[in-house]
């Protein structure tokens, strides 16, 4: 039982993220490491903006996704995590689960930023955490079960925080909620994986 635990991507995925913060927070309080860093420097490798991610040859692509600016952010995630990802996990399988993880991030930011370079938003936005893809594998694992009810309401919450007549995160995006975005990538990638000539080709099972 402890060896299964141990070996869970939930079980990795959420010491990673503690690991990963509690070293960079510490570093950040210092401004410095390995000579003159700026704090500067280091939060534009670790979240991403979508002006300026070419800056950190596209690392901030990959790192915002464990990098949360706040403890409160950082905790509300790994709870979020700690209750979906098991649930994709007995779905998917580790890896397969692992990986609809960072695509769903990857997904999500790469419309982001194309939404910038077309100039279709020009108000500043700096993106990192884990919420948008942890959002992404909910809207995945509802559909997988079948629970159409449930799957539509949460993207209509969703919605409506776009609209400003709801708000469900400390942050307002004018261009639109990434959160949003990644729930619909969660949905479009499990229609995809249902798919029977998909099957063959994705690696979901």
């Amino acid at each position: 039982m402890y060896k299964a635990a141990f070996s869970s991507i939930t079980f990795i995925m959420t010491v990673s993220m503690l690991a990963f913060n509690l070293f960079f927070w510490s570093i950040l309080e210092k401004s410095t490491l390995f000579g003159t860093t700026t704090q500067s420097q280091w939060l534009k490798l670790l979240t991403f903006n979508p002006m300026e991610w070419t800056e950190s040859f596209g690392l901030p692509f990959l790192l915002s996704i464990f990098f949360h600016s706040s403890t409160e952010h950082l905790i509300s995630n790994l709870v979020m995590l700690l209750i979906v990802s098991p649930l994709c996990e007995r779905k998917l399988g580790k890896i397969n689960s692992l990986l609809l993880f960072f695509i769903i991030h990857l997904s999500s930011l790469i419309i982001i930023a194309i939404f910038y370079e077309l100039n279709l938003s020009e108000k500043p936005v700096i993106l990192s955490g884990a919420s948008v893809a942890i959002f992404g594998m909910l809207a995945f694992y509802l559909l997988t079960v079948k629970k159409w009810f449930i799957c539509v309401f949460f993207f209509c919450l969703l919605l409506l925080n776009q609209t400003n007549i709801i708000s469900l995160f400390p942050y307002k995006y004018t261009l639109i909620d990434p959160h949003l975005i990644g729930y619909t990538i969660g949905i479009i990638s499990s229609i995809l994986s249902s798919q029977p000539v998909l099957k063959s080709i994705l690696i979901f099972k």
